[in-house]
């Protein structure tokens, strides 16, 4: 059992149900509660996870939505702390979601994809590895074949984060 908390990325944006990558998993039988929404930054999903009560394992992922508004990788890493640390005695596991990757030959996206880097770096250095979901290394090269608008995953790319998701979570 296993609630998921983030943005667009997590809800799926831009794809019918049963194409989203945590339906996906659904339909294969796993017991997963999609709480994405759409343009969420990350202090909207730090309130969300606290009106929650969680289930078993917690799976978090944002920062996408901050980093297009100027926000600082020190911030966004602040709030998976926070959540973290909330998280940490209320359920047996909590997940960590590293965003994937932008388009970082466009100039329009260069800031994003900078710091969608970095983020990724500093998740690394911060939280063991077991507890992290890197979509962003799983998407490294960045191939726009898996995304339909340089940001949101397509069919083929939600697959691929399903796939990355099972792996890095051994469900």
């Amino acid at each position: 059992m296993m609630d998921c908390f983030g943005d667009s990325l997590t809800f799926g944006f831009g794809l019918k149900s049963g194409y989203k990558w945590i339906d996906i998993l659904v339909d294969s039988g796993y017991d997963i509660v999609n709480y994405g929404v759409n343009g969420a930054v990350i202090s909207e999903i730090q309130r969300q996870v606290m009106v929650h009560v969680p289930r078993d394992k917690v799976f978090i992922m944002g920062g996408t939505n901050d980093f297009v508004l100027g926000g600082s990788i020190d911030y966004v890493l602040l709030k998976y702390l926070e959540i973290n640390e909330y998280l940490k005695d209320k359920c047996s596991k909590v997940f960590l979601g590293i965003p994937t990757p932008t388009n970082p030959d466009l100039w329009e996206y260069k800031s994003l994809s900078n710091k969608l880097e970095g983020f990724q770096k500093k998740l690394l250095s911060t939280f063991p590895r077991n507890r992290l979901v890197d979509f962003y290394q799983a998407f490294t090269p960045y191939d726009s074949s898996l995304f339909f608008d340089e940001i949101h995953p397509n069919k083929k790319g939600a697959q691929k984060m399903a796939q990355v998701f099972l792996k890095e979570t051994r469900l």
